[in-house]
């Protein structure tokens, strides 16, 4: 059985909690997996119940602080109180670098210690499915997503045959798309409710991210990233997305589940 428990829903400016940056958790029988780790990564986690130490990988789809600001303090708190537990911080390439210099820009004094505790992986982005690092029972397969700096969507395939897509900040993507195709659970950026009027962009809108999920096929599509996190809001996010696709639409809040 695979859980996706939702820490945070919003964007990097959100309000009303302040704790609301998108991150989730992946929990199957073998792995807990964060996805993401915003500057309130640690109390997101408390607020679920969910410790620390039960971390076994961590993804960090790009280098913005509302997705990475939070990693110096979850593997300050892994060195220090539970060294003896291994931990997995993954990314493609150029982010896994940028994510160890977050770290080590907060912790420089640390990192002898954090580098011989927690493995770095970098991780491949050829668009075949491979094992995810210690725990064959899960691929994987990334997919460059449309944003300022790089991001990177992922897909996990599980043994049950349930499949999670979660995109990472983006504008429509042609490759996240085709990431997407036939996915169990489909977890998009949907910061807009309508697509920008001018400029350059960086994000989906969630009419936009309905049409995606039709065109892939996915069962179920969950909208994060939401730049309006409000309860009223939601069912205008729903309503603009089930304008193009007919499938389950989740509007998530902080700590929802699901269950694939």
């Amino acid at each position: 059985m695979t859980k996706i428990i939702f820490l945070g829903v919003g964007g990097a400016l959100v309000h009303a909690p302040a704790d609301n940056h998108t991150a989730f958790l992946v929990r199957t029988d073998n792995s807990t997996i964060l996805l993401d780790s915003g500057p309130s990564i640690m109390r997101q986690l408390e607020s679920t119940g969910v410790g620390v130490e039960e971390l076994t990988h961590i993804y960090i789809s790009h280098q913005h602080g509302d997705h990475s600001l939070g990693l110096p303090m979850v593997l300050l708190n892994r060195v220090l109180f539970w060294p003896e537990l291994p931990l997995t911080v993954m990314a493609a390439p150029e982010v896994l670098d940028a994510a160890h210099g977050i770290v080590a820009l907060a912790y420089p004094d640390l990192m002898e210690r954090i580098d011989v505790i927690v493995g770095f992986t970098r991780l491949d982005t050829n668009p075949s499915p491979l094992p995810l690092p210690f725990d064959s029972t899960v691929t994987y397969r990334l997919a460059p997503g449309e944003h300022t700096v790089p991001s990177w969507a992922i897909r996990l395939d599980f043994s049950s045959g349930k499949s999670l897509v979660a995109s990472a900040d983006t504008a429509l993507s042609e490759p996240v798309i085709r990431l997407a195709t036939g996915a169990t659970l489909l977890i998009h950026d949907s910061f807009d409710l309508m697509p920008p009027e001018a400029g350059l962009p960086i994000h989906s809108s969630a009419g936009q991210v309905g049409e995606l999920a039709h065109q892939a096929g996915v069962h179920t599509l969950a909208l994060v990233h939401r730049r309006d996190t409000s309860e009223q809001a939601a069912s205008a996010y729903r309503a603009l997305a089930a304008n193009h696709f007919d499938g389950e639409i989740l509007v998530p809040q902080a700590g929802d589940t699901v269950t694939l």
